[in-house]
């Protein structure tokens, strides 16, 4: 498919330029030359004028802004080549007999079908630059036939030059934006596996955005869920109503690369096995859940609750004021302690935590006080209030 496209294009650029001659054909290849060299330089000068025709998405003006430069400076160096052409022909036409001018006419016509093959091979590998770079994150996300018509007609380049092995000549000249092939990556990987969502918001710098209420609304909404695991076609999926006012956010975007630090080889090793070589030596990350039986275990073995009177109300402690109590500590030092969920209303706590070694380390928290904790195996112990307290991971 994809060579059959471009001898087509060829065909054509050497048909225009045998009819425009040798001159407008020579600029035309000046122009695609230079529009080449330009695009991406420029771009962000293109970015204000796409607004104004309101395209304003980050994202496709990120893959449009280049395009425009592209076709602008093509334009520009084709109206300089009419002019001259002009000169050259008025020239011939006026000030020399006619056999000359039948001569340059022949000339002309031959040497401009000539130009216009190598404008066509500039214009096939203009056109493999552009598709190979919109394709990387559309075969990505690729799902069904219900993807829209040009989605599809991308994706199935892509997939030809790929399968024509012209993906490797062109890789070389495509705009060398590692975050634009990572983060295709990592969206593909998670719309191709609806069930890592739950890995992924426990990602030790997404801990943060959980606690927003626009990410913390998508794990709660039951009908996005089922949407999502079901494996929508990616139109569908951006145009959910949960989505669609995060995909369109501009600020959104940046809070998520921020969040990220840059980062994203990190996230994808973390959704591929689960671990993460740059939090690895900071265990008490996460999002921890207090286990009542344990905690009651660790206070008997404490030596509190001696008589069974006692051990009651040691039992009614645990019920009443810390049970399904929740521990998070973010990656900035952060922490959040939600307290209570048994039969007392829950309350929030807010602290921060300070790492003394890789299974030691110290909590700050406002109306507890200070207290050593101890992560191991998953399980993280402290004293809270005079209760020893054992959370799980």
């Amino acid at each position: 498919m994809f060579w059959i496209i471009a001898l087509v294009i060829i065909a054509i650029a050497a048909a225009e330029g045998y009819f425009i001659g040798a001159i407008r054909a020579a600029f035309a290849f000046l122009g695609l030359v230079l529009g080449c060299l330009l695009a991406i330089p420029l771009s962000p000068l293109a970015k204000p004028l796409l607004g104004l025709f309101g395209v304003r998405h980050f994202v496709v003006v990120a893959f449009i802004a280049p395009l425009v430069v592209w076709v602008v400076v093509l334009l520009a160096v084709r109206a300089l080549g009419e002019s001259v052409n002009y000169k050259v022909n008025y020239f011939y036409k006026y000030k020399v007999g006619d056999e000359l001018r039948l001569f340059w006419e022949r000339l002309s016509q031959r040497l401009g079908g000539c130009v216009g093959v190598l404008n066509g091979a500039l214009y096939g590998f203009s056109l493999s630059v552009f598709v190979y770079t919109l394709g990387y994150p559309v075969v990505q996300v690729a799902s069904s036939d219900q993807d829209p018509f040009m989605f599809r007609v991308v994706n199935q380049l892509a997939l030809s030059m790929q399968s024509a092995g012209v993906d490797k000549c062109v890789a070389p000249f495509a705009p060398k934006d590692k975050l634009l092939y990572d983060a295709s990556d990592l969206v593909g990987l998670v719309c191709q596996n609806p069930h890592i969502q739950t890995r992924l918001g426990k990602y030790p710098p997404f801990l943060t955005l959980m606690e927003r209420p626009e990410f913390k609304e998508l794990r709660t909404d039951k009908d996005f869920q089922a949407v999502w695991k079901g494996h929508p076609p990616f139109k569908q999926l951006l145009e959910h109503p949960r989505i669609q006012p995060l995909v369109t956010n501009a600020e959104t975007y940046d809070l998520v690369l921020n969040t990220l630090d840059g980062d994203l080889d990190d996230l994808r090793e973390y959704l591929n096995t689960g671990k993460s070589p740059k939090y690895a030596d900071t265990l008490i990350l996460g999002k921890w859940l207090l286990s009542v039986s344990r905690s009651y275990r660790q206070a008997r073995r404490a030596n509190l609750g001696a008589v069974a009177k006692e051990r009651e109300l040691l039992r009614q402690r645990y019920d009443t004021e810390l049970k399904r109590s929740t521990l998070t500590a973010f990656v900035d030092n952060k922490i959040l302690l939600r307290a209570g969920g048994g039969t007392n209303a829950a309350a929030t706590l807010r602290g921060t935590w300070k790492q003394n070694s890789r299974h030691t380390y110290v909590l700050s928290v406002s109306g507890v006080g200070k207290a050593q904790a101890d992560v191991e195996d998953h399980k993280l112990t402290f004293t809270w209030n005079g209760l020893p307290v054992v959370f799980l991971k």
